[in-house]
């Protein structure tokens, strides 16, 4: 994902900000007025970016509307004020990730003193230096971790929330076979022949499930 650049005028609202003695340079100056339209130019340029999709769950919200999406901080802009602005911090993100995320420490070395600019230094992925496909996968609209860091991920951000509010008690398959052919289908280790053997053995399994 490219980074944002920053207009001139923002570029002069991130250098007073950085300009500041450490002890002043606090998580609350994001909302200040003077802050406005550098968030503003963040938002907009990772709404396009990301393709209106937030960097967590990867849900696509067709809008781009400011209010509907959250700058997204990948190191808390509270636990390192000093971030606030780098571009590779920043993102976009969903209200429901964001909220459930919040000041989590993400990184494997909290005390690391530059900013952590590589995959290995993250729990979480991260959406600058990771691919988001070798870490998460969806099964319509359960998340499928295949890696640690998409486990962290899904933990933090809570991404199994669109599993259990789509597996409604009314949803959830009523035949116990089910459950062993999806198994079967989401075997990591399974190649192309076990699958069709799969697809094929849960076909026939439909077939005797009693019509209503």
């Amino acid at each position: 994902m490219n980074p944002v650049q920053y207009s001139q005028a923002s570029q002069a609202v991130v250098d007073a900000f950085e300009a500041m003695p450490r002890d002043q340079q606090v998580g609350s100056y994001w909302s200040d007025a003077e802050v406005t339209p550098v968030r503003k130019e963040i938002k907009d340029h990772y709404i396009a970016e990301q393709q209106m999709r937030c960097c967590y769950c990867s849900v696509e919200t067709l809008t781009k509307h400011n209010g509907v999406w959250n700058g997204e901080h990948v190191i808390s802009r509270d636990a390192e004020p000093r971030f606030m602005f780098e571009p590779r911090n920043l993102a976009i993100c969903c209200r429901d990730c964001n909220g459930a995320k919040l000041a989590a420490e993400v990184r494997k070395n909290p005390k690391r003193k530059s900013f952590p600019n590589k995959s290995e230094h993250y729990e979480i992925v991260h959406p600058h230096f990771d691919t988001y496909s070798d870490h998460i996968r969806w099964v319509g609209k359960v998340v499928w971790p295949i890696s640690r860091k998409g486990v962290q991920t899904a933990t933090i951000c809570n991404l199994w929330r669109y599993g259990l509010e789509e597996a409604g008690a009314q949803k959830v398959p009523r035949h116990p076979g089910t459950y062993k052919y999806i198994g079967m289908l989401l075997d990591a280790q399974a190649d192309a022949m076990e699958m069709k053997m799969a697809l094929g053995a849960f076909e026939k399994f439909v077939e005797t499930i009693p019509q209503e």
